[in-house]
């Protein structure tokens, strides 16, 4: 929860901002706007996706200890994200 938290905090407290004042400082804002929304959320997207599937093994399997491909889903979806 605390991650998923996180990432929504991250996308409209920094991510947000920072895009929308790019794009309306960029001497083609159209374009700009129309490749941020089209391609930028793909990592975005895949970010929340691999975090979701560590989130949903440690659910599944609460008293294992994680590997490297569960650290690995972890760090990664946050890197992405």
């Amino acid at each position: 929860f605390i991650g998923t938290v996180a990432m929504w905090w991250l996308y409209f407290r920094f991510g947000h901002g920072r895009a929308a004042h790019r794009i309306e400082h960029e001497e083609t804002p159209g374009a700009l706007a129309r490749q941020a929304f089209t391609y930028a959320h793909i990592p975005i997207l895949a970010g929340i996706i691999v975090h979701a599937v560590a989130v949903e093994f440690m659910f599944s399997h609460p008293h294992e200890t994680g590997d490297f491909g569960v650290a690995a889903a972890v760090l990664g979806g946050s890197g992405l994200f």
